[in-house]
């Protein structure tokens, strides 16, 4: 199940499994505000997708949808969890469900 939670003005989404995830990145992408949407994901390592919906997050709500990947992951309990995260714009499906191709830059947070 879909987790969601509205923090401040900022929607905070995350994806728990590979149809999930594929069907939000599609969403994500077709949305009218996409142009202020962030993609997050942990680094190397098969895991939810996240998304922030909202005009310029601050640190701690980028620091809260990155936590919650993690956690909803294998990694839930290792230290120092690196996730990355973009603009949805810059990702693009693949035919494989849940897999996405990067196009850019990311930034990356530890967890």
């Amino acid at each position: 199940m879909v987790y969601k939670e509205t923090y401040n003005t900022y929607d905070i989404i995350i994806g728990r499994n590979r149809d999930e995830n594929n069907r939000l990145v599609k969403e994500m992408l077709e949305h009218p505000n996409k142009d202020n949407i962030l993609w997050f994901h942990l680094r190397y390592i098969p895991s939810p997708h996240g998304f922030i919906i909202g005009e310029n997050p601050n640190s701690y709500v980028i620091y809260k949808a990155a936590s919650y990947v993690k956690k909803f992951s294998s990694e839930y309990n290792v230290m120092n969890t690196i996730v990355n995260y973009t603009n949805v714009k810059n990702i693009s499906p693949t035919k494989i469900p849940g897999q996405v191709m990067i196009h850019g830059k990311t930034k990356t947070i530890c967890i």
